[in-house]
């Protein structure tokens, strides 16, 4: 079975027009029925790709022994994957696009249960296109009677609205339409009745039609259930109401519920026996309906639902707990304890509210948050954080994270979502914490206590979409998609990325929706701020299936994020507003001069070097993404890619005796990886576990599942040594003074990496992620006294040009003050001195010679002087780019070296020797 929607209304399959039709009329489990499928009608997007196919189409069955349809107790043990063919399921084309298949339902199923309902959908071999869902009752072999008109168990009908009724029996017999037991139609010795009934003027709440079926030895009844809508009048209450649940004095609460577009809605619960009861018919006040519940009991959970038009119960969509009959079970009580009880009577998700509940003591401890340029956040997915997947295991780990030097804690999404095993991104309900992480209370110690050790935290948001049992996607809803009318969703994404319903930004509700969820969180919680999911969806720009296209700048979408950033500073003024967004550059430097921040993916760069292969690291600073203020957060991991560490395994270079396969070399390397990341100036993320170096694929277990922890891997010493690395870097990046300056640079050659600082402190930063030793050229801010990080030992530089040799994967922190760290030989590097593995590169006046001039294909540069060891010989273009740099040995140099530049493109260039204008050639390629 696969995303079974069941509505209040279930559909019953007769008729041949439909998407299905289903013969005899009263199919039992004992006769052969057929059933067929014109996919041409079908309403879910997933069938287009059924269409013009004349094989590879298969029934996907499940059934039911009771009459409640929520309830799957039927299956057919043979069928057990959806992304193979089932055999048994094989349906024949009859037409184009029509497909058939006959079976008897005791014989397919194969259950001894009674079967009451089948449920099915059509789907290829391999499940990648189906249906929706279509059910079908199942009769007994006795005297049988139905209605066909209308298609549904209930309606919602009017003073005086004419309704058209129709039945059938199985067998000629003595037909009548009754109104709570009062015959007004009847048909002798027929098999059908049809009658247009008028509902009289009078009529109020909820009544019943029946159609009876009488012969010689039999009597049979179905019953219709209708609702005659009531007369609302307007009604304001005392005071402006927030959605949800509203406490007052005594005991006494007001449930408030936006409805658009819903004419009536009554208030069901454990107070009225979950029992339609006009006593409880909400007052109406525009949109919202309210409801006053006087004297409730104090500190006792109640359990609760709107019923819409007498006809499709919901959970208030602003729950702050939820009952779930099909997921609750499953949640321990170590994890959850004392959970309430599912309610007697209650079908589907309901909500809880409990008046006097008692109040969360937060600490009084004065926390004051990270600047946004400092932040080192942890993202961090609960359920995979440890074994029990729960806040207290969280909270244990407090200290580990504290020692890690991160200052702020990401929490992917952690509200109500379907089922229990998830990422998180496919919420139902948003301000309602997800029980299979625990209690309410659990949070906010969570919460209090990252505060007290000086760590933000911040909710990684999911408002781009939202699952089925969200309420307000079920309230308007048309078969497989939003209905065209829903004042919340699209009817299908204006975007390609969107995997659940779509939420239209631009609509006022939605808007309502945003503020009041994200309000909610700031205040209840103590939430620091938000990481918004797929921001870049934010938007009605329909770009159907063209990324580039939707990624283009979108003045609306910018103007949503600066009403949702402004409507956040409200509440705090500090909190942190981060996208994830990977749209215009443009677009994202707007965002950030608002006081927004937004995800720096630097995954596939980082990725490339660690395991050998040459990238830029560009993209590492904002200054060259457009920006004035550092409003990006740069990370090599999140939980969207793969992990470094399977990568290096797979597909890490070698050279020679230097293997990165080696996880060993791959610790070391990452190592530097991680300084150049720490040390680039902004804010940064690290993705849980990536510290030590995790190599558990994404994708064991399916991308979205479970994944082991791996703490044991910090008993390994060169796995804890990276660790390490990041927490000496992580608690001093607010000490950092050189990063507090817009005067660095990000300077690379192939894969021989420095940050460059010029501010008031200065600093550099270099790193040899190449495969092989390399003298690198250094330019050093200013000369005098620096100290490397890692060792504490203090080196003078008087020449700001030099050279030093590097071995692959070793890389230095060099500031001219001392930060002093908690442990050394976390990295095998000594420290270098002076005049050792420093070359001096002062040099005189240097002639040298290019030829031939023009050239086509080769150069040849031949230099005169020869008292320096090396020379860093440099070819530039007219844009100042680097086409191509070495290190040459200066007796080389005076033979004479042949460079290709075959690949360049015709035009002017400048060869360089260390850099120096002074001893610069211009040649020109033809």
């Amino acid at each position: 079975m696969r995303n079974i929607f069941v509505f209040f209304f279930l559909l019953f399959i007769y008729k041949t027009n439909a998407q299905v039709s289903i013969s005899p009329f009263f199919p039992s489990e004992t006769q052969e029925i057929t059933i067929n499928v014109d996919l041409t009608k079908v309403k879910d997007g997933r069938a287009a790709s059924l269409l013009n196919k004349t094989d590879d189409i298969y029934l996907w069955a499940w059934a039911g022994s009771s009459d409640d349809r929520s309830k799957v107790d039927i299956g057919i043990a043979a069928q057990s994957s959806f992304n193979t063919p089932f055999s048994p399921g094989k349906m024949t084309l009859i037409s184009k696009d029509i497909w058939q298949i006959k079976f008897k339902p005791k014989d397919y199923y194969k259950s001894d249960k009674a079967i009451k309902w089948i449920g099915f959908l059509v789907k290829n071999g391999n499940g990648s296109g189906q249906t929706e869902d279509f059910t079908q009752t199942i009769y007994s072999s006795d005297l049988r009677v139905a209605f066909f008109e209308p298609k549904s168990s209930s309606i919602l009908v009017e003073n005086n609205q004419e309704i058209n009724l129709l039945a059938r029996s199985s067998e000629k017999a003595n037909l009548a339409f009754a109104l709570d037991g009062f015959e007004f139609a009847k048909e002798s010795d027929m098999d059908s009745i049809k009658k247009t009934y008028k509902i009289p003027e009078n009529l109020v709440g909820k009544h019943e039609i029946s159609v009876s079926a009488i012969t010689s030895v039999s009597k049979v009844l179905e019953k219709l259930s209708i609702y005659v809508s009531p007369i609302i009048v307007e009604k304001k209450y005392l005071q402006p109401l927030k959605n949800g649940v509203n406490y007052f004095q005594n005991g006494t609460i007001v449930l408030a519920f936006t409805a658009p577009l819903k004419k009536f809605v009554h208030l069901i619960g454990e107070f009225n026996n979950w029992e339609l009861n006009d006593q409880y018919l909400m007052n109406k006040n525009g949109n919202q309906f309210w409801y006053e519940l006087p004297n409730m009991p104090s500190q006792k959970e109640i359990a609760y639902q709107y019923l819409v038009e007498g006809a499709l119960a919901v959970a208030d969509p602003f729950s702050e707990q939820i009952l779930d009959p099909n997921n609750d079970s499953k949640i321990s009580a170590q994890t959850f304890p004392n959970l309430k009880t599912y309610p007697a009577g209650a079908k589907g998700i309901v909500s809880t509210f409990e008046v006097n509940q008692a109040e969360f003591n937060w600490s009084k401890v004065l926390f004051s948050k990270p600047k946004p340029e400092h932040l080192v956040i942890y993202e961090l997915l609960v359920r995979d954080f440890s074994s029990n997947g729960n806040f207290k295991a969280v909270i244990d780990s407090i200290p580990y994270l504290k020692k890690l030097g991160i200052n702020c804690l990401e929490l992917m999404p952690i509200m109500e979502f379907t089922g229990n095993d998830s990422w998180g991104y496919n919420p139902t309900f948003y301000t309602a914490v997800d029980k299979a992480y625990g209690t309410r209370n659990d949070l906010k110690t969570l919460i209090d206590l990252c505060h007290q050790n000086g760590i933000a935290v911040i909710l990684d948001m999911v408002l781009n979409q939202a699952d089925y049992e969200f309420p307000y996607v079920k309230m308007y809803f048309d078969g497989s998609t939003p209905s065209a009318n829903s004042p919340y969703f699209n009817v299908s994404a204006t975007h390609p990325y969107s995997v659940f319903f779509d939420f239209n930004h631009e609509s006022s509700f939605t808007i309502d929706l945003v503020k009041q969820v994200n309000e909610f969180w700031l205040k209840e919680f103590h939430f620091d701020g938000f990481r918004f999911d797929l921001s870049k969806g934010f938007t009605q720009t329909n770009s159907g299936i063209n990324v580039g296209l939707w990624g283009s700048y979108d003045k609306k979408r910018i103007e949503t994020w600066k009403k949702i950033n402004a409507d956040i500073k409200k509440i705090d003024t500090t909190a942190y507003v981060i996208l994830e967004h990977f749209a215009d550059r443009g677009e994202e430097s707007e965002l950030a001069s608002n006081g927004m921040m937004l995800w720096g993916n630097e995954h596939g760069a980082f990725e490339n070097i660690i395991s050998g292969f040459t990238s830029s690291l560009n993209g590492l600073s904002y200054k060259n993404r457009q920006m004035s203020t550092p409003g990006l957060i740069y990370y090599m991991e999140s939980h969207d890619e793969e992990r470094l560490a399977v990568k290096a395994a797979k597909d890490g270079l070698s050279s020679g005796n230097y293997a990165i396969k080696d996880v060993k070399t791959f610790l070391e390397r990452s190592k530097a990886a991680a300084a150049l990341l720490m040390l680039s100036p902004g804010p940064k993320m690290i993705w849980q576990f990536g510290e030590f170096g995790y190599d558990v694929s994404i994708n064991q277990n399916g991308r979205t599942g479970k994944k082991p922890q791996k703490w044991e891997f910090l008993k390994d010493l060169d796995r804890l040594k990276l660790m390490k690395v990041y927490g000496e870097l992580g608690k001093k990046i607010s000490s950092f003074e050189f990063l507090n300056t817009k005067e660095f640079e990000l300077r690379e050659s192939s894969n021989l990496k420095q940050w460059y600082f010029n501010g008031t402190e200065k600093a550099l930063i270099v790193a040899n992620l190449t495969l092989e030793v390399k003298d690198i050229n250094l330019e050093y801010p200013q000369t005098g006294d620096y100290f490397d990080f890692f060792t504490g030992e203090k080196t003078t530089i008087s020449n700001k040009n030099t050279f030093q040799r590097l071995q692959p994967g070793e890389f230095h922190v060099y500031s001219q003050k001392q930060y002093l760290i908690s442990e050394k030989n976390l990295v095998p590097w000594a420290a270098f001195t002076a005049g050792v593995s420093i070359l001096s590169t002062e040099l005189e006046q240097t002639n040298f010679d290019v030829y031939p001039n023009p050239a086509s294909d080769f150069i040849t540069i031949k230099i005169q002087n020869t008292n320096q060891r090396l020379s860093n010989v440099a070819i530039f273009n007219q844009s100042g780019v680097i086409m191509q740099e070495s290190v040459i040995e200066t007796k080389e140099l005076k033979k004479g070296i042949v460079v290709d530049i075959s690949s360049f493109p015709a035009g002017v260039y400048h060869v360089k020797i260390n850099n120096e204008n002074k001893n610069s050639k211009k040649i020109v390629k033809n």
